[in-house]
């Protein structure tokens, strides 16, 4: 084989050497970056106004880097949500109007997970009753996650955002997603499959199977403030 031949050989061997110690290093980098972001706690606003007093305050402040925030929703101290669980479920063509509130004290009321707290499993999740908060632009789910890690308790939080697209059978499109302060890359590839998986922790609730019904019957969403007009066919 001529030197030059073989020469150019070893220089590509090492190059491509060096490309995937480059890739393996900086998916080393990213994982370790997530997990130090797992360890720290999202900032939690109940409405947009007290986002903007706090980010106001802290304008000039280097805060945490990379901090994370999402919006927890209110739980409605009234049972109208009731009655409107009755329209939603109700076989006819009708409007339902839910703020988050209603649907938050759905939730509270009628959503927990059952879980095998004998299980002896060293990595073991609890979600809890997820949370919801409508903006006129975003809408905001969250659900809080009771982590056992060796015996070592833990309370993460996995919010998610986006918006409810498409008409006929409307979808919710995640934006963002993450894991405490942690970002998952490219969540809107996969964030809607993250959170199907979460959601169907609830699958033994009561009212789960008439809600997974009511949604193949919902024409339109459309979103006013923190209120959700369904249209149902």
């Amino acid at each position: 084989m001529p030197a030059a031949v073989a020469k150019k050989q070893v220089n590509e061997s090492s190059f491509n050497r060096m490309i995937v110690a480059g890739c393996a290093m900086a998916l080393l980098g990213a994982w370790l970056g997530f997990l130090c972001l797992l360890g720290q706690i999202p900032a939690v606003f109940t409405d947009e106004a007290q986002f903007a007093v706090y980010s106001e305050e802290h304008l000039d402040s280097v805060g945490v880097p990379f901090e994370a925030h999402f919006f927890k929703g209110a739980v409605a101290s009234s049972k109208d949500w009731e009655q409107k669980r009755v329209q939603l479920f109700s076989p006819t063509t009708q409007r339902v109007e839910l703020s988050d509130a209603d649907l938050n004290a759905w939730f509270n009321a009628g959503f927990r997970p059952a879980f095998n707290t004998a299980s002896q499993q060293p990595f073991q999740f609890y979600p809890r009753q997820p949370n919801i908060y409508i903006s006129e632009r975003v809408v905001y789910l969250s659900i809080p996650i009771d982590v056992s890690i060796w015996g070592s308790k833990k309370k993460w939080v996995l919010f998610a955002s986006g918006s409810f697209v498409g008409e006929g059978n409307p979808q919710f499109k995640v934006d963002s997603l993450y894991l405490n302060n942690a970002p998952f890359p490219f969540a809107g590839a996969y964030g809607s499959s993250v959170l199907n998986a979460l959601v169907n922790v609830f699958r033994g609730a009561e009212d789960y199977q008439s809600l997974v019904e009511a949604w193949g019957r919902i024409e339109s969403i459309e979103i006013e403030s923190n209120r959700m007009q369904i249209q149902l066919r």
